[in-house]
């Protein structure tokens, strides 16, 4: 989970600092995408065309309303929930794979990964 306070953003790195050994990604790319995630969106109105592939081409004029402050923040919250999940996930397959763990049952991490997470 993505922290909110300089606190937790703290203890944030200190853990991540201790996985960048296992992770692909280095500290100071970690960085950046840390300090990407919490810049805020600015909110604003975006008025988008959808486009439908049918014959007749149909368009439905579409306007986005933008985010309150308390829905900013609950997108923001989420979505750094993602990503610590991807990245988490990204550490624990690269290890499965470094480390052969799938050996046993299978003969190749791309089939192992397919058999049991459904992608290679």
């Amino acid at each position: 989970m993505q922290p909110h306070s300089q606190s937790e953003t703290a203890n944030y790195r200190r853990k991540r600092r201790r996985s960048s050994a296992q992770d692909s990604i280095s500290e100071a790319e970690f960085e950046e995408l840390l300090s990407q995630s919490q810049v805020s969106q600015k909110a604003r109105r975006v008025k988008a065309e959808v486009v439908s592939n049918d014959r007749e081409g149909l368009k439905l004029p579409l306007e986005f309303k933008p985010l309150s402050p308390t829905e900013q923040k609950e997108k923001q919250r989420l979505e750094n929930i993602v990503i610590g999940a991807v990245w988490t996930a990204g550490a624990a397959l690269q290890e499965l794979r470094d480390k052969r763990l799938y050996r046993e049952t299978h003969g190749s991490f791309e089939e192992y990964c397919r058999e049991k997470f459904g992608h290679s």
